[in-house]
């Protein structure tokens, strides 16, 4: 079983991380749910096994504590995701006036509330709507091809 899991986990790696060449924690959370798989039956076999559990148990608490810590991190991080200021900001600044959202949405701050158009990648449809205000993820919008149309219009 645990060479099954270990093969699973390499050819996903292989097959999708290392094709897209980067990775975001919840890509990994496949990899995850195999190894614990392998590491459970390996624990289970050593305390069966073992004179004194002691070790195994304080082994187990180690990765626990670990796990229990990371998903503390990812919480505090998303907690601390510069789109909630974008949000506060907006509701502040551009409540009543018409902002124009660049990209997609889940990428964005969230709008509701706000009189928001959907622009797409267009500069006609940008200069035709004039919005009071833009939002668009910066990051995101250089993920678009040098020179393709998209770029123009979200990098100027």
């Amino acid at each position: 079983m645990a060479a099954a899991c270990h093969d699973a986990a390499l050819s996903y790696y292989v097959t999708f991380i290392a094709v897209v060449l980067y990775v975001y924690d919840r890509f990994l959370l496949p990899i995850a749910v195999l190894l614990c798989l392998a590491a459970a039956r390996w624990l289970a076999h050593e305390v069966s096994r073992a004179a004194s559990a002691d070790s195994c148990v304080g082994a187990f608490l180690v990765a626990l504590i670990w796990g229990l810590g990371r998903s503390l991190s990812v919480d505090a991080q998303m907690a601390g995701d510069s789109r909630y200021a974008a949000e506060r900001w907006l509701r502040t600044h551009a409540s009543g006036q018409s902002v124009g959202a660049i990209g997609p949405l889940e990428y964005l701050p969230r709008l509701e509330g706000l009189s928001v158009r959907t622009l797409g990648p267009s500069r006609a449809r940008l200069e035709r709507m004039r919005p009071d205000f833009v939002v668009l993820n910066a990051d995101h919008s250089l993920r678009a091809d040098p020179g393709s149309a998209k770029r123009r219009c979200t990098t100027g």
